[in-house]
């Protein structure tokens, strides 16, 4: 009899699958204790070499067969692409719709989570992360709705040791960093890089980057073991124009979580393995508890909170979240006892319930509504300073009390003229600055809107924008052409004006000379 007579049931917000890995060569010594039995169904049994190992690893139970039934059983022949397809492509689709979407990789250590989390890069052994990027990009270029503006953004981490990391960015301030709570009840990793993706091999490359950098080691059961959990999110916002309606943005969160695996502490020999094999065991401990208590009817407290695990995790076991979480198990009677310890939690989680619904930003907090506003602000400033420009007067011509004044005081005429001239030179370097500072903004401006993406294609490969593109370039053109000969207008009248002063002051010179010449009046 089956330990779960439970039916699969599509609707759940929260469904729990199955995998069986293929053997290995350190297995082969060993007999096979797991059969797929149907498309929902697993049984292991205890072979006879468990048996005789039980007087060193003594079994938790002492039933020879163990029957489960999950949302969906894969079996060791079972591709990368059939798993992402059944399992986990209804989740990225209910991040594209706003929902928020977990897949969490568990079980023993060297059983394939993060084979099936990353995978390779080659196209039949990529992995969940690279595929789900794939999905998010061609449902966005293949949307032919123009109206509906995207901002696709990532983030990587680790968690090793209960020391939160940032796997994309480097340095003291970003390897131990904080958990904090958001104002609607989430909570949120302070100091956490996220970065603007506009395709999906903008993906890739940073899963490469943050795959280089976390911390592995080998084990008695995997040489090269994953040994902290790492969480790559995927956030995906959007926002379609409505006229006469206030501007919402959609968010959808998804995480694709990759779990560190457990492994027995007696197996480890060195000091600082032991220490990590603790905290490793000790946080999937605290994730086995908030799963026991959001199935139990008479727990009256989560434990979220006592690792750091749990509480990144929290909208994903019994929050706003659509959960789907791999349980992988070797076939091998090695495995055994670990094999019944996964299938038996998996069968625990099965009745967690999440309660899903679509975010909706109308406070303008996400990133993509914050760049929106940039780009409007930036706009505005550079049509007001356009604007201030053209409204600037032109400097008063030099009035006559000036010039006469100029001609009795001949070190003040030459004084004033210093001053015209650097008036002149302060006012084109004014200009100048301008040319800048709208430049700048206009660069800044292109930035925000590249990584803002349209429905059916980026923004800057619509014709739109490039027509949009074109004409203010005319006009940013047109505007600088005209800035150029009011600066020529200003220079040639300056230089009038220098040029009028110069002949009034040479006459003033030459009367004064002509003056001290001539002889004096008879007496």
């Amino acid at each position: 009899m089956a330990e779960s007579d439970e039916t699969p049931h599509a609707s759940r917000n929260f469904k729990v699958v199955v995998r069986v890995r293929p053997s290995v060569q350190r297995e082969e010594s060993f007999q096979g204790c797991v059969e797929v039995t149907s498309r929902c169904s697993i049984t292991v049994t205890k072979t006879s070499d468990v048996k005789g190992a039980e007087r060193e690893r003594p079994s938790t139970s002492s039933k020879a067969v163990h029957s489960f039934v999950y949302d969906r059983v894969f079996d060791q022949n079972t591709s990368q692409v059939e798993l992402y397809e059944h399992s986990v492509q209804p989740v990225v689709s209910s991040a594209l719709e706003g929902y928020n979407g977990s897949v969490i990789a568990y079980g023993q250590t060297g059983t394939g989570k993060t084979h099936t989390i990353e995978g390779d890069m080659d196209p039949e052994n990529q992995g969940i992360i690279p595929r789900a990027a794939t999905q998010i990009f061609e449902y966005i270029q293949s949307t032919s709705d123009s109206d509906t503006q995207w901002l696709v953004h990532v983030s990587f981490l680790q968690i090793y040791n209960e020391r939160i990391s940032d796997l994309l960015e480097q340095g003291p301030g970003h390897d131990n960093l904080r958990i904090r709570e958001s104002g609607d009840g989430g909570v949120f990793v302070e100091g956490l890089s996220e970065h603007v993706v506009k395709c999906s091999s903008d993906v890739y490359r940073l899963l490469q980057k943050g795959k280089a950098q976390r911390t592995t080691n080998s084990t008695r059961m995997n040489k090269e073991s994953s040994r902290s959990h790492a969480v790559f999110t995927i956030v995906v916002e959007s926002s379609r124009t409505v006229p006469g309606a206030p501007r919402t943005v959609t968010v959808g969160k998804l995480h694709l979580v990759d779990l560190a695996g457990s492994e027995r502490y007696d197996a480890v020999e060195e000091d600082k393995h032991k220490k990590e094999t603790q905290s490793i065991n000790t946080s999937l401990s605290v994730f086995g508890k908030v799963v026991l208590a959001l199935t139990s009817r008479t727990a009256s407290h989560t434990p979220y909170r006592d690792s750091k695990l749990t509480r990144i995790l929290q909208d994903s076991l019994g929050g706003n979240c659509k959960t789907t979480m791999i349980s992988t198990v070797s076939p091998s009677s090695v495995s055994y006892n670990e094999n019944i310890s996964t299938l038996k939690f998996a069968n625990r989680a099965k009745s967690v319930k999440n309660m899903a619904v679509v975010n909706e930003d109308t406070s303008q907090s996400a990133m993509l509504s914050s760049y929106q506003a940039e780009i409007e602000r930036l706009r505005r400033q550079l049509r007001d300073s356009a604007a201030a420009a053209a409204a600037v007067p032109q400097p008063a011509a030099l009035n006559t009390e000036e010039l006469e004044r100029l001609k009795n005081e001949q070190k003040q005429a030459r004084l004033e003229k210093t001053v015209i001239v650097t008036e002149l030179a302060r006012r084109q370097l004014e200009i100048e600055a301008a040319l800048q500072e709208k430049s700048s903004m206009e660069k800044r401006i292109q930035d925000l809107e590249t990584m803002v993406i349209s429905g059916g294609t980026r923004v800057e490969d619509t014709r739109e924008f490039h027509a949009a593109l074109q004409r203010e370039k005319e006009r940013l053109l047109q505007e600088q052409q005209e800035q150029l000969s009011a600066i020529q207008r200003d220079r040639a009248r300056l230089q009038e004006e220098k040029d009028a002063f110069e002949r009034e002051r040479r006459r003033f010179e030459a009367s004064q000379a002509a003056a001290a010449a001539a002889p004096p009046p008879a007496p």
